[in-house]
């Protein structure tokens, strides 16, 4: 049986907190890969077979994280997602007279 999660204003400010964190660091990650895959194919410190494969890596590595961190990606998403949640609760609950009466009591 699943469990049952409560949230309040600050635990979903806390969330979008870090989703922004981790969307930092994902174009940060971006960013220094970008400069380390430009070093190995300026062929510099890189040679051969080691070259071509630590190149190969890097594609493949950098085509990842650019999903990630571009666009319509996780981060971005879960936060439009959690900002369509916040105004749903608030007309949810702002129209509803019995829990105004509550909250006016309280």
């Amino acid at each position: 049986m699943g469990k049952a999660y409560l949230f309040n204003g600050t635990q979903m400010a806390l969330i979008k907190d870090k989703m922004t964190k981790i969307q930092e660091i994902l174009e940060k990650a971006n960013t220094d890969g970008n400069r380390i895959k430009a070093q190995v194919d300026a062929k510099t410190h890189w040679k051969g077979d080691a070259q071509k494969t630590m190149a190969g890596f890097l594609d493949i590595l950098m085509q990842y994280n650019h999903g990630l961190a571009n666009g319509k990606e996780p981060v971005v998403l879960a936060e439009e997602s959690l900002k369509g949640f916040l105004e749903d609760l608030e007309n949810f609950y702002g129209n509803w007279d019995e829990w105004k009466e509550l909250d006016r009591i309280s």
